[in-house]
């Protein structure tokens, strides 16, 4: 795992820059995000934060599984990113289940065992290894007892540095990237003492050869 992000402390800018073609580039992770919040298993009445939420395409999937009683947190680093959201939830009637907010993951504005499931996606790849641990421990202490955790990520499946990663490295790839490169975030999760932690891997598959060169991981377990 490459130790240090290219856009380390200036990713709300960079996302600033970014949100309004954020959707466009990123056509493989609207499965890769299904897919997690199935794994979530999110009931009707839960409590539900989202971390990272971006333009909204997750918090969308998971407010439609919330009824009475129910609530999706949804927060970003970055205001373009919410309002992008916000706009996404308006035009499919369930903005009325959202609480929706700018909000860091380093520092959660919510108080302990709050929530019974945390989801995030497509951040931790932004972060330096250093960051990781603190925000995990976030995660934790804002989750129930036996509340659940689903992570989605660019990761890779195989040992060594892919073609990816040697290119991030070397500078090549900065703005075409979105900063981000893989992360395996299962080893955080079992350091961290969540419960039960599985993996899986999944290939990517858009028309862009930028992002068929990595892969999507989802990471899931409880507290």
């Amino acid at each position: 795992m490459i130790e240090r992000a290219c856009y380390s402390g200036d990713v709300s800018k960079l996302y600033s820059r970014l949100a309004r073609v954020y959707d466009l580039f990123t056509d493989h992770e609207p499965a890769h995000l299904e897919e997690a919040i199935q794994l979530a298993g999110i009931r009707e009445d839960d409590s539900v934060l989202e971390v990272a939420c971006g333009t909204g395409r997750a918090s969308a999937g998971i407010a439609r599984r919330l009824r009475e009683g129910g609530r999706l947190y949804a927060i970003d680093l970055t205001e373009a990113m919410v309002e992008r959201a916000e706009r996404r939830l308006r035009e499919q009637s369930l903005i009325d289940r959202v609480d929706l907010r700018l909000g860091d993951a380093r520092s959660l504005p919510f108080p302990d065992g709050k929530f019974d499931v945390v989801y995030n996606s497509y951040m931790f790849d932004l972060m330096d290894a250093a960051d990781i641990p603190g925000i995990v421990s976030e995660f934790k202490r804002v989750l129930k007892p036996g509340g659940r955790i689903v992570l989605v990520n660019m990761s890779k499946n195989k040992d060594g540095r892919t073609l990816y990663e040697f290119l991030y490295e070397k500078g090549f790839l900065g703005f075409a990237s979105g900063g981000c490169r893989p992360v395996l975030m299962k080893p955080f999760l079992d350091e961290a003492g969540f419960k039960e932690v599985q993996r899986i891997y999944r290939e990517n598959r858009s028309y862009l050869f930028l992002n068929r060169l990595t892969g999507t991981e989802i990471v899931w377990g409880h507290k």
